[in-house]
């Protein structure tokens, strides 16, 4: 009976998903209404549950560690551990709707919801075409079932794509110094743009004391605020296997104890052409040039 009433609940899930969602490749719209039953799936809904699911978690990594999206991936979170307990009770409608309506459409709409923009979209048209069986009644218990299955192997293939140290919270991550400055006076030039360098300068730089959270600057955002900026920008890339941050510390001096100049770089383009550094003071402004054209390992 568990089973069957979950499997219900799982449908619902993919049912309420092809609510009308709006995401974003760079700047490009991408309206799936009217796109739904135009997905062609055949009969393999397992396979149509895997790509949900994978879809699904890679939409729970891009939110994740963005306090702005707590409230969503905490419900995820709550999801998958149902998932895990197979004579869990506590999976509710209202929580799986929350999901099904919130978490992929929220994923596609954030700064960086471009990364992986294509699986979410195919998850969210493949989910919507099976929904469409469903509320015709055209679905049995056994295809749903299947369609269960798949939505739980593809969290377990999301899961392997992602690395396992990605999503542990900046603040519980091991803290390491990356440089010396024993009297309070040095000028450092890192020279590397390796991700975890970065994040763990911009930590320290925090850390120890040298930033000022209360620092007023003319224009942009002061070192403090840009050093956790980048240490979120650092956190995002390493969900998928970024090595380089294009935007990243080029040098900084202190003096006395305290940061007394510090820039930030960013590497762009002019047109998708050769690239070009120039300094920021708004870390948080600059686009995630990084997550573009990232492969989503999809088939139809």
């Amino acid at each position: 009976m568990k089973k069957f009433a979950f499997t219900l609940i799982m449908a619902a899930f993919a049912a309420l998903i092809i609510l009308p969602a709006t995401g974003c490749t760079s700047t490009k719209k991408t309206n799936l209404i009217g796109t739904v039953k135009n997905v062609i799936i055949g009969e393999d809904y397992e396979a149509a549950g895997k790509t949900v699911g994978e879809a699904g978690y890679m939409a729970y990594v891009i939110l994740k560690d963005n306090p702005k999206y707590e409230k969503y991936t905490a419900k995820c979170e709550e999801l998958y551990a149902a998932l895990d307990d197979a004579e869990s009770e506590t999976v509710k409608l209202g929580t799986i709707n929350t999901v099904a309506m919130e978490v992929m459409q929220v994923a596609l709409t954030a700064k960086y919801g471009y990364a992986k923009a294509q699986l979410i979209t195919t998850g969210v048209r493949i989910g919507g075409a099976v929904a469409d069986r469903i509320i015709a009644k055209k679905v049995d218990t056994v295809a749903a079932d299947k369609f269960v299955k798949g939505f739980k192997d593809g969290i377990d293939i999301a899961k392997a794509k992602t690395p396992a140290d990605a999503l542990i919270p900046a603040e519980k991550e091991q803290k390491i110094k990356v440089f010396e400055c024993p009297d309070g006076n040095c000028t450092v030039t890192p020279g590397s743009r390796d991700v975890k360098f970065q994040q763990r300068l911009a930590q320290q730089l925090i850390d120890d004391g040298y930033a000022d959270k209360d620092e007023v600057v003319k224009e942009g955002h002061n070192a403090y605020t840009n050093c956790k900026d980048l240490i979120t920008r650092c956190k995002t890339l390493r969900k998928f296997n970024i090595s380089e941050t294009r935007c990243y510390i080029h040098h900084f001096t202190i003096e006395g104890g305290k940061l007394k100049e510090i820039e930030f770089h960013m590497i762009g383009y002019v047109n998708g052409s050769e690239p070009y550094e120039y300094k920021t003071n708004c870390v948080t402004c600059e686009a995630y040039i990084e997550l573009d054209n990232l492969p989503d390992d999809i088939e139809f």
